[in-house]
């Protein structure tokens, strides 16, 4: 009885081990599967992470280009690749020495940089501008739901929330920044005092010249579409963008010219209608009452005083011809120097009647 007591708690004793052994190996697999899922979450997420990262920090993709163009990362420690579609990182320094280049940002509008331009793209999430402008001229289309886009030089600043502007720095000593407005409107300020701000209308120009004693930019004139056609060139801008600017320009000047001739016609009738002193004082600036015509016997008066003035002009304190061949007193001549006197006196005369 004890023999088969004992054979029975050998079996039970001995043949638990290795279930244990089995139930902690599954524990530990079942542990090392956990783990492994865990950290392929954890690698999926980072990775997710770094992508959303990576699309956040490009600010463009490159469309096309030409000639001399280089595109350095933030850091300026390589050249990204140029082809078409290539994402441009966020922060990146475009140069175009004698080339254009045409990309399209990430928050929506189409930017061309000109001949000679270096700037630097900047993300819509930047508070200050969307493009920084160093040195060139760039082009730039907003469409309206693109939100508000603001380039920037040293000292000047442009806002556009829907338009078709051309933005220019560096091109002269004097003069900081210039802003051309195509189509629609847009804003120019001293980036210093953004609480100044000019508007400037489709066929107007504002620029932001250091040898003004002033903060703000010039009040808005007509642009000259003889000086816009070199620019369309150099920033490639399209047809249609161009002869609806240059119509726009050409309406806006007439509409100038026909505002001066009406101020000028205007002053011309007040001066002529405005009541003399001493004359009554009704009469309206409006009548149509104008100076009677001189006589004739007052036009000959007055060419008789014009003739007698010149006369002085040509010999002055003498009042008779005579006088300039013989000064003085009369003396008694013979026939032949009356023959002489009569002579010169005649050419005297001839010559003062000349006109």
């Amino acid at each position: 009885m004890k023999a088969i007591v004992f054979l029975l708690m050998s079996v039970v004793f001995f043949g638990a081990r290795p279930n244990q052994a089995w139930a902690q190996n599954t524990k530990n697999s079942d542990h090392h599967t956990e783990e492994k899922s865990n950290e392929k979450t954890e690698n999926d997420g980072s990775q997710s992470k770094k992508t959303t990262t990576v699309e956040k920090n490009i600010c463009g993709a490159l469309e096309v280009f030409e000639g001399d163009v280089q595109i350095l990362n933030p850091t300026k420690t390589h050249l990204i690749e140029l082809r078409h579609k290539a994402p441009v990182p966020c922060g990146s320094w475009i140069s175009s020495n004698e080339g254009w280049v045409h990309l399209k940002h990430s928050a929506g509008p189409t930017v061309n940089l000109g001949p000679g331009t270096y700037a630097q793209l900047l993300p819509s999430s930047h508070s200050k501008e969307q493009v920084i402008l160093f040195q060139g001229q760039v082009y730039l289309d907003v469409n309206s739901g693109d939100g508000e886009f603001k380039v920037g030089s040293a000292m000047g600043r442009a806002r556009i929330d829907r338009g078709k502007v051309i933005y220019l720095t560096g091109y002269s000593e004097k003069t900081s920044a210039q802003l051309v407005v195509l189509a629609d409107v847009a804003t120019f300020e001293n980036r210093f005092e953004e609480t100044k701000k000019v508007r400037v209308s489709e066929g107007e120009m504002s620029e932001l010249s250091f040898d003004l004693l002033r903060v703000m930019p010039k009040e808005p004139t007509p642009i000259s579409v003889a000086a816009l056609k070199p620019k369309f060139f150099d920033l490639r801008v399209d047809e249609k963008v161009q002869a609806k600017a240059i119509s726009l320009a050409t309406h806006r000047k007439e509409r100038v010219a026909l505002v001066h001739n009406d101020g000028a016609n205007q002053e011309s009738d007040d001066d002529v209608e405005t009541p003399k002193k001493g004359k009554a004082q009704n009469r309206s600036l409006a009548s149509s009452e104008s100076k009677s015509p001189k006589s004739e016997s007052a036009i000959m008066h007055d060419q008789a005083l014009l003739e007698k003035k010149l006369e002085e002009k040509l010999a002055p304190g003498v009042s008779e011809p005579e006088t300039l061949i013989y000064p003085g007193r009369k003396p008694k001549l013979t026939l032949k120097e009356r023959a002489e006197r009569k002579k010169l006196l005649e050419q005297i005369k001839q010559f003062q009647a000349e006109p």
